[in-house]
C-alpha cells in the first residue's frame, strides 16, 4: 500500500475490484510409502462384485494405486467398475479408535481444480485394528453403488490428534465405466473400447481382477460387458486425465505476517513518522507472525546515472533489518517500494531498476532462504496501460536476480496495483521458486475512509457488514440517477430521476445462461435489457412489479440472441421519480451457469480470493496476500468484522498473508503507547492474549 504522499482518483481505483472468471491443469501414481510415512496404503476394492464373496480384502484391484497430488493421472488411477468407486482401504500406523467421519473430507469433481470440487457423499466408515499391512489399523470405506461414477474421488485424511497425521493425507481415484485404457493420453469411452471388449470375451473361462474388460466384475467377459461399454461411451465428456494440485499443496513458506509500513519506504528513513526499531521485531513475534514484508524506497538512495550504486548506510540500514529478523526466527521480504520513475516511464528507468535489483541479490545472495525478494510493489501507471511490458520487465528483472541467487524465493503480482482483477493479463515467467503476490483493499470506500493521501478522500462514516447486500464481486454500478444501498434484505434502490438506470457491468463476460431470474419487495416500472459483448442493446422487457415480495423469471429468448452479456439494465420506465424498492436474489442461470449479480459483502469478498486462488492452482504458482488492511478512522468493530473475515478466507483457503501494517494508520500496534490494539490483532490472530 503506498501511504506516502501521492494520490490517485477514485476512478481508477475500480480496477482494485475487478474480477474475472478462470477457474484448470497430476504422472503415474506412488505405491503405498512405509519407513515415515504413517499411511501404509491406499487401495480401492471393487465392493458387491464377485471377488468379494468371502473378504472385502480379496476384491482389491491389485493394478490400481492412489493418485496424489501434482501427478498426472494415468490407468493405473482409475477403475471402469460399471458400479463407480464403492470401496477404499486406508492402512495408517497410531490410528485412535476415535476417528470418524468429520476427520475425513470427501470431494468429487473432473478437473485440475480440487479445492472447487463439491463435495461427494459420505461413506460408511469401519476401523478395523490390526487388519492392515504390518499390523497397522485398516479404515474400510463404503460408497452405495452408482453413488461415484465418472468422476474422481479426492480423499482427505486430516491430520489431528484423532489420526496423528503430520499432515493431511490426500489421494483420488476415478472411474470410467467401460474404458479399456487403450490409450496413455485420454480416458475416452469409444467404439475402440466396445470393438476391443467385444475382441476379448472369455467364453467360459473366467477373468481376474484386473482383467480390463470385466466392468460389472462378476468374472467373466461377456455380452453384457459388451452392453457397458457400448452405454457408457463418453462423447464430449470423459473422465479427465487429471493433474490435480491443492492451495495446501502449493503453500508460499511464509505463514501470517506483517508489513513494516511508512519506515524504509518513505523518501528518507522517519519522513512519515517511523524508524524502525528493535522492538518493532519483538511484537511480531509477540503477536504471532511469522514474517515481515520490508518495503523500501531504493530510488531515493540509488545514483541516478549509471552504475546507479545505492547509498552503502542505507545498505547496511536493510541489513541490519534482515539481522533482526533472522535472530528472532522470522522470514522477511525485501522488495522495491515507491518506484514511481519506473511505474511512470519504464523505457527510461528500465536499467536503473535493474541495476538497483542487481545490487540488491548480490549484496543477499549468501542470505538463507528465510530471505524473500519482491520485484516490485504494486505495479501501475504505464503497467496499466501496457501490462505485456510489465511482464518483460519481470522476466529481465528474474535475470537478473537468478545470475547470484538461482533458487530464493521471489515474489512477483500482477498491474493495477497487485489487483486480482489484473490476472487475466499477467503472465509470470516460467520459474519454479515464484510466488504469486496480490493486494487487497475492497471495498476501498471503506478500507480507505479518511485517507488523505487519496484523491478524492472516501468519506468517514462507511462500515463493513458481511451480511448486507449488495453488487457482487464481478459486477461494477455504472448506473445513473440511481441511489443503492446494501442491506440484509437485498439491494435498496431508489431512481431519482425519470429513465433513471441501474445497471451491472461484468468486469468479465458471462455466457451460457438462459434465463435472468430476481425477487423484488416493492412496486416498480422496470424497462430491464442486456447489453452483449460488443456494447449492442438487446430487445426491452417491460415487467411491473408487484407491491409485495415477488419471484420474476425472464427468458432470455425475450431478450433476442445474447450469447454472451456485458451488461444488465434495470431502467425506471417511468418519466418521474420512483420510490424506494428492494431487489435480491438476481442471477443469470442454466444448466450450467449460475452467475449471481448480487451478493452479500462477505461472499463477494470470498470470490475474489477463490478467483486469486484458482489462478494459482492453474499456474502452479504458491500465492501470498502482500497486503491487506483497513484505515483506522474506519469504525473499530467493522474493521475487525473485514480483517476477520480476509484472514479467515485467506486460511481457509492455504493462503500465506501479509497485514498492512504494523504500527501508522492501519496498524494493529499502537508505538507511542506500546500497546496492541488488541481487537484488531485478534481478528489476525485469534489466539493472541494480551
Amino acid at each position: 500500500m503506498n501511504l506516502g504522499r501521492f494520490s490517485i482518483a477514485l476512478v481508477v481505483t475500480s480496477m482494485f475490484h475487478l474480477s474475472f472468471c478462470c477457474w484448470s491443469s497430476f504422472s503415474f501414481g506412488l505405491p503405498a510409502r512405509s519407513g515415515d510415512d504413517p499411511v501404509l496404503a491406499r487401495q480401492l476394492f471393487y465392493n458387491n462384485s464377485s471377488f468379494d464373496v468371502i473378504s472385502d480384502a480379496n476384491a482389491i484391484a491389485s493394478d490400481k494405486i492412489a493418485l496424489r497430488e501434482d501427478q498426472l493421472a494415468s490407468w493405473a488411477n482409475y477403475s471402469s467398475y460399471l458400479a463407480g468407486i464403492n470401496g477404499i482401504f486406508i492402512d495408517v500406523n497410531g490410528l485412535t479408535n476415535n476417528v470418524t467421519l468429520a476427520d475425513f473430507e470427501f470431494r468429487i469433481g473432473n478437473d485440475d481444480s480440487p479445492d472447487q470440487w463439491p463435495l461427494a457423499p459420505n461413506p460408511s466408515l469401519q476401523i478395523v485394528a490390526g487388519a492392515g499391512i504390518n499390523g497397522s489399523s485398516r479404515i474400510k470405506l463404503i460408497w452405495p453403488d452408482g453413488s461415484i461414477v465418472k468422476k474422481w474421488l479426492q480423499v482427505r485424511l486430516r491430520a489431528n490428534s484423532n489420526t496423528r497425521l503430520p499432515q493431511d493425507d490426500i489421494f483420488y481415484f476415478g472411474n470410467a465405466p467401460g474404458e479399456t485404457g487403450n490409450s496413455p493420453d485420454n480416458a475416452i469411452v469409444n467404439v475402440a473400447d466396445v470393438s476391443n471388449t467385444r475382441n476379448n470375451q472369455t467364453g467360459f473361462g473366467s477373468a481376474n481382477i484386473t482383467n480390463r474388460f470385466d466392468y460389472n466384475r462378476d468374472g467373466f467377459v461377456r455380452l453384457d460387458d459388451i452392453s457397458i461399454a457400448r452405454e457408457n461411451q463418453s462423447g464430449f465428456t470423459p473422465l479427465k486425465l487429471v493433474k490435480p494440485l491443492t492451495q495446501k499443496a502449493l503453500s508460499a513458506g511464509l505463514g501470517r505476517g506483517v508489513n513494516f509500513g511508512n519506515m524504509l519506504e518513505a523518501p528518507n528513513e522517519g519522513d512519515w513518522g517511523l524508524f524502525v526499531q528493535e522492538i518493532f521485531f519483538d511484537k511480531v513475534v509477540a503477536a504471532g507472525m511469522n514474517h515481515i514484508r520490508l518495503p523500501v524506497s531504493w530510488t531515493n538512495h540509488a545514483g541516478l546515472t549509471a552504475p546507479y550504486t545505492i547509498n552503502e548506510s542505507f545498505f547496511q540500514r536493510v541489513d541490519w533489518c534482515v539481522a533482526q529478523a533472522r535472530l528472532r526466527g522470522l522470514k522477511i521480504i525485501i522488495n522495491v517500494h515507491h518506484y514511481d520513475e519506473l511505474n511512470n516511464n519504464p523505457a527510461a528507468e528500465w536499467n536503473r531498476a535493474l541495476a538497483i535489483w542487481g545490487q540488491i541479490a548480490n549484496r543477499y545472495r549468501n542470505e538463507p532462504n528465510t530471505v524473500f525478494f519482491e520485484i516490485l510493489n504494486e505495479p501501475h501507471g504505464a503497467f496499466n496501460a501496457n501490462p505485456a511490458q510489465w511482464n518483460l520487465f519481470m522476466a529481465d528483472a528474474l535475470t537478473v536476480i537468478r545470475a547470484t541467487n538461482p533458487t530464493r524465493k521471489v515474489l512477483v503480482g500482477p498491474t493495477f496495483w497487485n489487483s486480482i482483477g489484473s490476472l487475466g493479463t499477467f503472465f509470470p515467467p516460467k520459474d519454479p521458486n515464484l510466488i504469486l503476490s496480490v493486494h487487497y483493499y475492497d471495498p476501498f470506500a471503506f478500507t480507505h475512509q479518511g485517507a488523505t493521501w487519496v484523491n478524492p478522500t472516501p468519506p468517514v462514516g462507511t462500515p463493513w457488514y458481511g451480511t448486507r447486500i449488495g453488487f457482487a464481486d464481478k459486477w461494477q454500478s455504472w448506473s445513473w440517477n440511481t441511489t443503492t444501498t446494501a442491506a440484509d434484505d437485498g439491494l435498496r434502490v431508489t431512481y431519482t430521476a425519470g429513465w433513471a438506470g441501474l445497471r451491472f457491468h461484468a468486469t468479465s463476460t458471462v455466457s451460457g445462461s438462459d434465463k435472468l431470474v430476481f425477487t423484488t419487495t416493492g412496486a416498480a416500472n422496470l424497462r430491464i435489457w442486456l447489453i452483449n459483448s460488443n456494447g449492442t442493446d438487446s430487445t426491452a422487457v417491460v415487467r411491473q412489479t408487484g407491491a409485495g415480495t415477488n419471484t420474476y423469471t425472464i427468458n432470455l429468448s425475450e431478450f433476442g440472441n445474447v450469447p454472451v452479456i456485458q451488461d444488465v439494465v434495470f431502467q425506471n420506465s417511468s418519466p418521474n421519480p420512483s420510490p424506494l424498492f428492494t431487489l435480491n436474489n438476481l442471477r443469470l442461470c442454466g444448466i450450467n451457469a449460475n452467475f449471481k449479480l448480487i451478493d452479500t459483502a462477505a461472499e463477494s469478498l470470498k470470490n475474489s480470493f477463490r478467483i486469486a486462488a484458482k489462478f494459482s492452482l492453474d499456474n502452479g504458482l504458491p500465492l501470498h496476500v502482500g497486503e491487506f488492511g483497513s484505515y483506522g478512522l474506519a469504525d473499530l468493530p467493522s474493521r475487525v468484522r473485514w480483517t476477520s473475515t480476509v484472514r479467515g478466507v485467506c486460511e481457509q483457503l492455504n493462503i500465506n498473508w501479509a497485514y498492512w501494517e504494523l504500527a501508522a494508520g492501519f496498524g494493529f500496534y499502537d508505538p507511542a503507547n506500546n500497546t496492541f490494539r488488541t481487537e484488531l490483532l485478534q481478528a489476525l490472530n485469534p489466539n493472541f492474549v494480551n
